[in-house]
């Protein structure tokens, strides 16, 4: 699945990079925090299924695009660059539940929320799970 996602993304948009001999990917697997400062390409695994019982959300109150206070809810392209840019984000839970979408999407644009290490997940059909993953550049 990796191999099929990174060939079409050289194709499209890196195939100068992508034609190099020595360049090559793997996913990293060290057990370290993940974030923009020591991955050179984040991804995010998923979907799960299931919603957060326990562990830790993301605060980020300090983000102007939080719509939560006290959690750390924002649209997803604002979570995204949000969660890349800290090692305490582990990933990103979206939901199916309407009044969630009612309530919290602004414009149309659909609302994430962030988690972080420790959580812990139940069985939730309506609570989608999807998990940072750090890829490393090797030669």
């Amino acid at each position: 699945m990796y191999v099929m996602m990174l060939s079409l993304y050289c194709l499209l948009l890196l195939p100068m990079i992508c034609l190099s001999d020595e360049l090559s990917l793997k996913k990293s697997m060290f057990g370290g925090p993940i974030s923009s400062k020591n991955c050179d390409v984040i991804h995010y695994n998923g979907p799960t299924v299931g919603g957060l019982t326990g562990g830790s959300l993301i605060n980020c109150d300090s983000n102007s695009n939080n719509l939560i206070r006290g959690q750390c809810a924002m649209s997803l392209a604002d979570a995204i660059v949000y969660c890349n840019q800290i090692s305490d984000c582990v990933g990103y839970l979206i939901t199916t539940n309407k009044q969630w979408h009612t309530t919290f999407d602004r414009n149309g644009i659909t609302t994430v929320l962030l988690y972080g290490t420790g959580a812990t997940f139940g069985t939730n059909q309506e609570w989608y799970i999807y998990t940072k993953q750090c890829l490393k550049y090797i030669t």
